[in-house]
């Protein structure tokens, strides 16, 4: 489906309800206004400026009149009806705009006053994971299933768990009495697998009012990078076929997602602090890589590279078909099969996409160094975080021969390899 606005009366009688406030006569302020901020973790109060500035020009308006009939005496004022008609017209099709307009600025009001979150000062819930994932739902379409079963090795003991889960509180925003979770999916789809009920802490970053339609609200995630809701072809979905829960079949595998984590976890990425910074970081990145299955835009260092790149991205696809999706597999299968199948192939991938991304981080800043698509699908213009120089330049040169030998032995030993030698 599309998020862009239509203006049948249908969606405008939505519109007319989502502008709908009440205001309070003392004080001329919005009441509503303050609905889901709260000081030092969401931005301040939108402004009441417009519904100030609606009233004084509700009053003009009335005075205008008065002063009109006033200067003609009490007297009814006569001219033509079709001058009067098109007064009508234009005095409807101005209060249509406003509304509109008024829309468009909730919307808009919404996603620029939603500042930097300062985790540590939002409220949280702490609960057991039974009674969590009840009230807690999905912002994207897909997880890195190889990215998820690295992630089980947590989840090895209840107590392993539980202490992990301690230190990793999930950042959700909260509308209509759910928390949409708008980071940690891997991380709970691993929880969810490995069967264990421990502490989860949901941290409410943000509260949208309950009036706000399904489609504005969907619309401020995806424009301030909080939603994944895309297909294989980053083609946007329809928001029926969102997960409803954190089961990990419930989510399209995505390969590409879990080369962002994996390239991380092998230091060739490097991410940043704050939650902005962290949000889909290894999605965005992914689809630079996915961007970049072929040498379309001329960003690889050579052919060869971009050649193994294919190979190698087939051969892990493979494996995930025949070993996670097409057979069933216990927790301890899944970590071990991780750890001495799919972990060396990521690890012999990310030597074939390091250069290609010290090849980006090096593009000057401005149209050049802009990632095609990159805006509309996660807000901006740039990849966030940045590449790790020394990591990059202590990877293996795929084009030396000696280790060509290298990479073709870690290849060998991890397709050799299959869930029955484990």
């Amino acid at each position: 489906m599309s998020f862009t606005s239509s203006t049948s009366t249908t969606v405008l009688a939505s519109r007319l309800s989502l502008t709908t406030r009440r205001v309070d006569s003392s004080t001329n302020t919005t009441k509503s206004s303050n609905r889901g901020c709260r000081k030092g973790c969401f931005a301040p109060p939108r402004s009441s400026s417009s519904v100030d500035e609606a009233r004084s020009t509700k009053s003009r308006t009335a005075k205008g009149k008065k002063t009109s009939s006033s200067s003609s005496g009490g007297k009814k004022k006569t001219g033509s009806s079709s001058v009067q008609r098109i007064i009508h017209t234009d005095k409807i099709v101005s209060k249509l705009n406003a509304v509109l307009n008024k829309d468009e600025q909730k919307k808009s009001s919404n996603k620029d006053s939603i500042g930097n979150i300062d985790e540590e000062l939002c409220p949280t819930k702490t609960k057991p994971w039974s009674e969590i994932k009840k009230i807690a739902k999905p912002s994207q379409t897909a997880c890195g299933w190889d990215w998820t079963f690295y992630k089980l090795s947590n989840f090895s003991s209840e107590e392993n768990a539980r202490e992990y889960m301690a230190i990793k509180p999930v950042p959700a925003v909260k509308y209509r009495g759910y928390y949409y979770v708008v980071d940690h999916h891997h991380t709970l789809a691993a929880l969810e697998l490995a069967g264990w009920d421990v502490d989860v802490t949901l941290e409410e970053i943000y509260e949208f009012e309950d009036d706000l339609s399904e489609e504005a609200f969907w619309g401020i995630m995806e424009g301030k990078g909080w939603s994944f809701c895309r297909d294989e072809s980053y083609k946007r979905i329809d928001l029926k076929d969102l997960p409803e829960n954190f089961e990990l079949s419930s989510f399209r595998n995505d390969v590409f997602r879990s080369l962002g984590g994996f390239a991380r976890k092998f230091g060739v990425l490097k991410r940043g602090k704050s939650l902005e910074e962290r949000l889909f970081f290894e999605f965005q990145w992914g689809y630079f890589f996915w961007l970049h299955r072929s040498d379309k835009y001329g960003l690889w260092p050579s052919a060869e590279l971009s050649r193994g790149f294919d190979r190698l991205m087939t051969m892990i696809e493979n494996t995930d078909q025949d070993e996670y999706i097409d057979k069933r597999r216990d927790v301890t299968d899944m970590i071990e099969l991780s750890e001495r199948v799919l972990q060396p192939l990521y690890s012999v991938l990310v030597q074939y996409i390091g250069p290609l991304a010290a090849t980006y981080d090096q593009l000057p800043t401005g149209e050049t160094k802009k990632v095609p698509g990159l805006k509309t699908l996660f807000g901006r213009d740039y990849l966030p975080g940045a590449v790790n120089e020394t990591a990059v330049q202590g990877l293996i040169h795929i084009n030396s021969l000696k280790n060509k030998k290298v990479v073709k032995k870690v290849l060998k030993e991890a397709t050799e390899k299959s869930i029955d030698d484990v």
